[in-house]
């Protein structure tokens, strides 16, 4: 996948946080790489969606930046060093693989070439005089001679093995702290059913939150999320501040609340990188818009590079800067501006993508998700 450069502008305001390139992976007994050389750069503060239908290789993709499978080829590189190889032109014109470096050699043993001169000067004048002086003289000299090149040859091959060290590498860049929010996991598993629900958002928030700052962040969460909780006839109860008083838990909520509160869990820890598998599976309208809207506060507060992976036509459009269309593993088309992608696609199937997305928001008549979010922002 061919991507444009980034601007100086871009580089200073948006930095490059994690750099993937050349991303191959199959799983075993498969024929078919799942992901099949991608390349794809996430950077601070903004939004990159991979857009593409079932079994396109989005999960797999997610996978292989959290460690969770390691590519067949490629690389992934994070901080400084995935800021250097994100232009890649250089490396692979030098003959690197992209995202690599050079071996350098060490210099060298630096006395080496003075001591093997000094030695073949010797060395020389010993044979020579052991060339002319008779008997036992003669063989004394050519001894010392011989004796001389051996430490001729030593001292080589010394000066061979050092070279041979590499240098020290550069110690490498840490791995950014992530998040991953998914629709795989089953929440009602993942989440305990005896644990509340401030035990749960707050227990994610970074080492040294005061009591109180976690119990003000919990309630903030559950307002800017619309959480509510419903009696068995359906008529909404109670509010944020009630629910943390009554100790409500996790075994006490429908599948679409488990999973609200799984995303604000996963939010809370303040990652520098969010990978969001289907973000707002199991949500109703209302929380699907409030989400959005909170995945963006929070991103425009912290700086955090965001990997949206969806089949969503709607939620891209709201959500992403960036976006990729993929398909049978590989990226068919981007990434580019989102806007740009969505109203010019030119691969046939992303053009038949695009087509059948705008006909169904047109069908809900103002009730789809980018309907929602405008409301949402007039109204604010």
């Amino acid at each position: 996948t061919t991507m444009a450069p980034a601007t100086a502008k871009e580089d200073e305001m948006h930095p490059v946080i994690v750099d993937m390139r050349g991303l191959t992976f199959t799983y075993p007994g498969d024929q078919r790489p799942m992901v099949r050389d991608v390349s794809l750069t996430l950077r601070k503060g903004r939004t990159l969606c991979v857009l593409g239908c079932n079994e396109c290789g989005k999960t797999t993709l997610a996978k292989l930046l959290l460690g969770k499978e390691k590519p067949k080829e490629g690389t992934i590189t994070f901080g400084a060093a995935a800021a250097a190889a994100a232009p890649a032109a250089a490396a692979e014109s030098a003959g690197c693989s992209p995202g690599s470096e050079k071996r350098e050699e060490s210099p060298g043993l630096p006395w080496a070439m003075p001591a093997q001169q000094a030695l073949a000067g010797a060395c020389i004048s010993a044979a020579a005089l052991g060339a002319v002086q008779p008997g036992i003289a003669s063989v004394q000299a050519l001894a010392l001679a011989a004796l001389l090149a051996v430490a001729i040859f030593a001292i080589a091959i010394l000066d061979r093995a050092q070279r041979k060290v590499p240098r020290a590498a550069a110690p490498r860049a840490p791995r950014p702290s992530m998040a991953f929010i998914t629709s795989e996991d089953a929440p009602g598993t993942a989440l305990p059913q005896s644990r509340t629900l401030e035990d749960l958002i707050a227990e994610k928030m970074p080492a040294g939150t005061e009591p109180k700052e976690r119990r003000r962040r919990t309630l903030a969460y559950l307002h800017e999320a619309r959480f509510q909780m419903y009696n068995d006839q359906g008529t909404a109860w109670g509010s944020p501040e009630e629910y943390l008083r009554k100790k409500v838990t996790a075994g006490q909520l429908s599948g679409g609340q488990k999973h609200l509160i799984y995303i604000l869990r996963q939010l809370a820890s303040r990652p520098e990188v969010i990978v969001c598998d289907e973000l707002l599976a199991g949500l109703d309208l209302v929380r699907k818009a409030h989400t959005v809207r909170l995945l963006r506060k929070q991103q425009a507060e912290d700086g955090a590079a965001v990997l949206y992976l969806t089949v969503d036509f709607a939620s891209a459009h709201v959500v992403a800067h960036e976006l990729a269309f993929m398909k049978v593993g590989a990226i068919a088309e981007g990434p580019g501006a989102t806007t740009r992608m969505l109203d010019y696609p030119k691969d046939a199937d992303f053009k038949r993508y695009v087509a059948e997305a705008r006909r169904q928001e047109e069908m809900a008549r103002g009730q789809h998700l980018r309907a929602e979010v405008a409301r949402i922002e007039r109204d604010e």
